[in-house]
């Protein structure tokens, strides 16, 4: 008897261990390449409220229908002033992955559903009504990097209509002054959807306490067929208007794109100026002054409240763990003045440590395009916040060629953040941080 029932329980085990499914192809089809959210408006006033912006640029889906194996459709409006420009569906999460259909038209698909993505539907779509259908992979393959969801829901959705050249990307570089000033320089990246090219001209004020004008200026450029580039501009800033923890100052940075003298769109970006240095021992250096990172484990949807409630009782960061990636924490803590580490949502751990063939995919060579691809979008989505201070691959995944790429694609952008992975064991695809997990350990 003992025998019998120890061998169901080897069997119980192995059946827990089993081996996970090959990748299958792609990552994603049609999607846009990862960046942080461009929420087009008609005019500064529309794009510089607070809040999720009221625009005719803008259409929230909100009214989903729910189909039995899981597909959701929603219908929305292309109106007449959509004529001409581009129309991108933005999708902020899902609990896997998903193909788009519109008006039952394949229009591509991502296995990375845990991230923001976008799909340019312009050429998909009618003025007038058009229907929105997401329908989620039966053979969620890309679900092996997460914790299974029998359901699938979506986070925050809504089209939009940003102009031919859009703006579709923000990135800032900061300098410390010997005088304890900065150096600052914004690079606001255009796309053309254009098959001829483009002149636009660019238009940008950098202001402190959303009242005081700190810079100004525009630029001119012209873009090829579908090209891209970068308008860049520098200023210096005083002290007082850097990003630092007990004075989380944050500049309001307005972009205007326009053509033959008409504006074409209008965007507003809440941006922290700030340095950030890690030494060979893993001390983090905000702005040259030295800080110890008190770091908190928490889960993506935690509330406000206990962000402040985890401040108070002496945490000064948080780590939240792998899964649907919340912006909206990111802002909370660039707005309070809160070090982030922001985590790929890739978790492994019921596949076993073993890196052996048919172990954990962390070790399998197949499935490396899903974890650079988990790992490139949250840095993609999260760079321009200044309270991340570092970015994390993985959370128990065991290790292996695999999570060795990802490591190295993320080293490959020169980012002075540092790149961890609590679960490398010493190997080196993993970054010196120095962390505290409660004030008691830092002393405090």
């Amino acid at each position: 008897m003992k025998r019998i029932l120890l061998i169901a329980a080897l069997f119980s085990c192995t059946a827990l261990c089993a081996a996970p499914p090959a990748a299958s192809g792609a990552v994603s089809e049609g999607r846009a390449p990862y960046g942080g959210e461009m929420l087009v408006c008609s005019t500064v006033a529309e794009s510089s409220a607070a809040g999720f912006p009221q625009s005719k640029y803008i259409r929230p889906l909100e009214e989903w229908s729910v189909a039995a194996d899981g597909a959701r459709t929603c219908d929305f409006a292309v109106p007449f002033a959509w004529v001409n420009r581009q129309v991108v569906l933005h999708v902020e999460s899902a609990s896997r992955g998903y193909a788009v259909e519109i008006d039952g038209r394949r229009v591509g698909f991502t296995r990375s559903g845990m991230l923001p993505s976008e799909f340019v539907i312009t050429k998909f779509v009618k003025e007038g009504r058009n229907q929105v259908r997401l329908v989620p992979f039966a053979d969620d393959m890309a679900g092996v990097l997460s914790r299974e969801s029998d359901e699938f829901t979506t986070g925050r959705c809504y089209v939009q209509s940003p102009a031919a050249v859009r703006v579709r990307d923000i990135v800032t570089n900061t300098v410390i002054s010997a005088d304890g000033g900065a150096s600052a320089e914004f690079g606001i990246v255009l796309k053309s959807e254009m098959l001829n090219p483009k002149s636009t001209r660019v238009d940008y004020e950098l202001f402190v306490n959303d009242s005081i004008r700190l810079h100004y200026g525009y630029k001119e450029l012209t873009l090829d067929m579908r090209g891209e580039d970068t308008v860049r501009f520098a200023t210096l800033l005083p002290d007082s208007c850097l990003w630092r923890l007990r004075r989380p100052c944050m500049l309001r940075l307005d972009v205007r794109t326009r053509n033959a003298g008409r504006y074409q769109e209008c965007l507003t970006f809440r941006l922290g100026v700030r340095n950030i240095s890690v030494s060979e021992r893993g001390l983090v250096s905000v702005n040259g002054n030295l800080t110890a990172l008190i770091v908190a484990d928490v889960d993506p949807s935690i509330s406000a409240d206990e962000i402040v409630a985890l401040r108070e009782q002496g945490y000064n960061a948080l780590h939240p763990r792998a899964g649907a990636v919340n912006r909206r924490l990111f802002d909370l803590c660039d707005s309070i003045g809160m070090y982030a580490i922001a985590q790929s949502p890739v978790s492994t751990s019921r596949w076993g440590d073993s890196r052996r063939v048919g172990g954990n995919p962390s070790n399998d060579a197949t499935w490396t395009e899903s974890f650079v691809d988990r790992a490139e979008g949250i840095y993609h989505t999260l760079k321009i916040h200044p309270s991340v201070v570092a970015f994390s691959i993985a959370e128990e995944s065991s290790n292996g060629i695999a999570l060795y790429e990802t490591y190295l694609r993320l080293k490959s952008f020169g980012d002075a953040r540092p790149v961890i992975y609590d679960g490398a064991g010493g190997e080196w695809n993993s970054d010196r941080l120095q962390r505290f997990t409660s004030p008691a350990a830092a002393g405090l």
